[in-house]
């Protein structure tokens, strides 16, 4: 099977959908249900996540060309382990105050970033490539929630 731009844009939306579901599995965990603040924030984080998943679900609906970008399979995988990576990156072990939940979410985002503009960057040189605009928007919406972010990084 040939691995593709939307397959890849499927794999980001499922790991959205992976990090929303640890926002409200933690939630519900006995250290957040007698934490008012970690419970809230938690569930904050968890409704952000469902914006960033409807988000998601247009630009796959968008990229849906009738002919796919093919991405060699080689270069998928690189994608693939990293996406692997950052799945396995979600632990709530030692988050017991909502900073420290913060300081998790902050440390998400980076990495998100860092993977989209890794395959931004890399499929970008190829001059064959349609849907730049697609990354460079998913780029923009992920850095804007990373800067909501930061100002509450000082929560104790």
């Amino acid at each position: 099977m040939e691995k593709t731009f939307t397959i890849l844009l499927y794999q980001l939306l499922e790991l959205r959908i992976f990090i929303e579901e640890f926002y409200e599995n933690f939630s519900l965990s006995d250290t957040a249900k007698n934490n008012y603040a970690l419970n809230n924030t938690s569930w904050i984080l968890a409704a952000e996540e469902k914006k960033h998943i409807n988000f998601y679900r247009q630009w796959v609906k968008e990229a849906e060309p009738e002919k796919d970008y093919i991405i060699e399979n080689g270069v998928f995988s690189q994608f693939e382990f990293q996406l692997i990576n950052l799945k396995q990156s979600l632990s709530s072990y030692g988050i017991y105050t909502a900073g420290q939940l913060i300081a998790k979410a902050i440390d998400i985002q980076n990495n998100l970033i860092f993977l989209i503009t890794n395959i931004r960057d890399t499929l970008k040189t190829d001059r064959n490539f349609p849907m730049n605009h697609v990354l460079d928007a998913i780029l923009k919406e992920e850095q804007k929630f990373l800067a909501s972010l930061l100002p509450f990084r000082r929560l104790s």
